[in-house]
């Protein structure tokens, strides 16, 4: 007679094979070889994210899901990177040129050393001092493009 054991905890994952008590080695080998391995993280970790793709972002006790689409700019600190987003803020523990290889360059662009902004909440541009430009955000928020990005900025976004 067999006995199967449901364990409710574990019932929602797909079953690639069924083991019995008493398990023989050769039958845990054969389990373990259909197994298919996970993506290693850091595989996933360079990735290009897209704008509806959800980042986990967490700032001491506070957890946030947020949408990419939602980040209005970013602000290098070291090694760290404080992601602005509506009215919240989180601390990232990457630093900005390592989140930048992440983010879609169609979409975000480094203004300078410190700072990487989400184009589609830029409200104005103005030319600024020593041919760069400064970004006026929809939040109010004002950014520098430095002179060493300015040209690029206008390259990616001029017609």
């Amino acid at each position: 007679m067999k006995t199967i054991v449901e364990d409710s905890y574990f019932s929602h994952l797909e079953s690639k094979e069924l083991l019995l008590k008493p398990v023989s080695v050769e039958r845990l080998q054969k389990a373990i070889y259909k197994m298919e391995p996970l993506p290693s993280v850091s595989e996933k970790t360079k990735e290009v994210l897209e704008m509806a793709s959800q980042v986990f972002l967490q700032d001491g006790d506070s957890c946030y899901w947020v949408a990419v689409q939602d980040i209005h700019y970013l602000v290098s600190c070291g090694n760290y990177t404080n992601a602005y987003w509506k009215d919240n803020k989180a601390t990232v523990p990457r630093s900005l040129g390592k989140i930048e290889k992440r983010l879609p360059a169609q979409y975000f662009f480094r203004a300078n050393r410190q700072n990487m902004v989400n184009v589609k909440e830029v409200a104005n541009v103005q030319p600024w001092i020593n041919g760069g430009f400064q970004l006026r955000l929809k939040s109010g928020v004002i950014i520098d493009v430095s002179r060493r990005y300015s040209g690029h900025f206008k390259e990616c976004f001029s017609l």
